[in-house]
């Protein structure tokens, strides 16, 4: 395997929780990781983590995806580095509690925003490396998307 390529994968949501066990797997599995989550210090640790059991340190691209412009910035920082992904993980997200008429407007469409539009633009940016590598694109959610309690419209 001396020269082949290892495969990349894109992780959202990355500095803790299911998105850093991810990390570990893919990365023990053979990925070169980019971390990618809007905590750069929790990404380095992260980052450290994972080289510190013998492999590739990932690489840490600190990004807030509730910003319209952060799919893009994802992007070209890839190209510079000559990294084309294998693998989405869309794994940033959150979700609000509440009874809709008493949650804040503002922040009900920002979860929509970043739950829906930057994880379709960070899908599509990469479509065509996904399609040309034969990679996939892996949408982590919450089972409250299929299964929702009272509070959860």
């Amino acid at each position: 395997m001396t020269g082949e390529k290892r495969p990349v994968t894109l992780i959202t949501g990355a500095s803790s929780g299911i998105g850093a066990a991810l990390a570990h797997e893919f990365a023990a599995n053979g990925h070169d990781v980019v971390l990618v989550a809007r905590r750069e210090q929790a990404l380095a640790a992260l980052a450290d983590a994972i080289a510190a059991k013998g492999t590739t340190r990932p690489t840490v691209l600190p990004a807030d995806l509730a910003r319209a412009d952060a799919t893009q910035a994802i992007a070209e920082a890839l190209d510079r580095r000559g990294l084309e992904p294998d693998v989405v993980v869309n794994n940033a997200g959150f979700g609000l509690l509440g009874a809709a008429d008493t949650l804040d407007r503002a922040e009900q469409l920002a979860m929509i925003d970043l739950d829906v539009r930057a994880l379709t633009d960070l899908s599509l940016v990469f479509v065509d490396s996904l399609k040309r590598r034969k990679g996939g694109i892996l949408n982590v959610a919450s089972i409250a998307a299929f299964m929702p309690g009272p509070g959860m419209a």
